[in-house]
């Protein structure tokens, strides 16, 4: 069951939503959190969440979409002037941005094992959509495409069950797609009307936790899961828009518009 977790069922802020979601007995006191903040062409950051400082990098051209962690990195990616963009910083306060591998704009990203695999959506040279897979290696300075899947849109990726799934939506057919890989370079492309799901499913977020993966829905707000990235259920409605879920402390997390949800 989805619970709504805005104070009094009004829109507040990004800090007591997460507080909020999170105020259990014992939950609080057990966790520590340090925050990216992306909108646009601002990075932001925080620690503790109560105070948000912009951090001088992004240019106006400049549009930011997912950030992560890892090896010793924060890695932010977007768009610049029609290109794929990476920022790294090594502590939230200096950036250095790259051009990460030719046109396109990337919409999410993970990290693991000294790799990090962004998606995204490439731009010159299709004539439909089509999703891309790239990859960066330890200080994120060097960037690769491994995939292309045509009339295919990715918006998010996560790790876990020893494998990478990036999930979307297949334009084509109209299905919602997640695309799998266990090494990060070779991947497959899954319809979720393989798995007898009919719904047009724009999937815009992805997680992974208590043993499995978590995708959501973004109009009308539905959940999905799987064990594998391959075989999907679909589990109901998730109340509002869900743009994004995060997993943590026993609890899943959806955000969207001026809504949070716990369950």
């Amino acid at each position: 069951m989805w619970v709504d977790r805005r104070p009094g069922g009004s829109v507040c802020n990004l800090t007591q939503h997460i507080l909020n979601c999170m105020k259990t007995p014992n939950r609080i006191a057990s966790v520590v959190l340090t925050v990216i903040w992306l909108v646009g062409s601002n990075l932001s950051f925080a620690s503790p969440l109560d105070r948000w400082e912009a951090r001088d990098g992004p240019l106006p051209s400049d549009y930011l979409h997912a950030v992560t962690w890892g090896n010793g990195l924060f890695v932010a990616v977007g768009t610049s002037a029609g290109n794929t963009l990476a920022f790294t910083s090594p502590d939230g306060i200096t950036w250095r941005g790259r051009l990460a591998n030719g046109p396109g704009t990337l919409t999410g990203v993970t990290s693991v094992g000294g790799m990090f695999v962004p998606v995204g959506n490439k731009g010159a040279g299709c004539s439909i959509d089509c999703g891309i897979v790239q990859m960066g290696y330890a200080n994120g300075e060097a960037w690769f495409e491994r995939a292309v899947f045509p009339s295919n849109r990715l918006y998010a990726v996560t790790y876990g069950n020893q494998r990478f799934v990036a999930v979307g939506y297949d334009s084509g057919v109209g299905s919602g797609v997640a695309v799998t890989s266990m090494d990060g370079v070779n991947w497959t492309s899954h319809r979720l009307l393989e798995s007898g799901i009919t719904s047009s499913a724009i999937l815009t977020g992805v997680t992974y936790g208590d043993g499995m993966f978590v995708a959501v829905e973004f109009s009308p707000g539905t959940a999905f899961t799987s064990v594998d990235g391959v075989n999907w259920t679909n589990r109901g409605n998730v109340p509002g828009q869900p743009h994004a879920i995060t997993y943590g402390d026993g609890l899943f997390a959806v955000a969207g518009g001026p809504e949070l949800f716990c369950c």
